[in-house]
């Protein structure tokens, strides 16, 4: 800890003044922002060791249903793998820009209006121009399928 007026002030080290304990993760709340360390973590983080066992279809239903319920830091994270391992394709696009929009929710409810209009902006437009020919017939509802994949509804 350095200190500043007298006081200690966090430096993001643990107690013995080293880096962080190397497989421990810093805290964060429910925004996905830093928590000081030593707090209990209250982020429902996703886990890597799941993302890397499951395909991008299951990946992506996964996202759905974290925004569905608000959790947009674990959708943004989720669409990110799904975007990287797409990447660089038409469905890549498609993915980068649904992560961009769930990270600028994560913005909006961080009371960062101007970085979350500037990410809703650029995850629409990417959507716009991509999204309809590779979401298909499907492209205006909720339930994507690839254009690879024929649905039965």
């Amino acid at each position: 800890m350095s200190e500043a007026r007298g006081e200690p002030v966090p430096t993001g080290r643990t107690p013995s003044g080293g880096g962080r304990e190397l497989g421990k993760a810093r805290p964060r709340d429910e925004l996905g922002r830093p928590l000081p360390w030593g707090v209990p973590n209250r982020l429902q983080a996703v886990d890597a060791a799941e993302t890397g066992s499951l395909d991008t279809e299951a990946l992506h239903e996964r996202a759905l249903v974290e925004f569905t319920k608000g959790r947009f830091f674990q959708a943004h994270e989720l669409w990110e793998v799904c975007w990287k391992r797409e990447r660089p394709s038409r469905r890549g696009e498609v993915f980068r820009g649904l992560s961009q929009i769930a990270a600028g929710c994560v913005h909006l409810a961080r009371g960062n209006p101007r970085g979350a209009a500037a990410l809703l902006q650029r995850g629409a437009s990417r959507l716009a121009s991509w999204g309809g020919e590779v979401l298909g017939e499907e492209g205006q509802g909720a339930s994507w399928r690839p254009a690879s994949t024929s649905s039965s509804s």
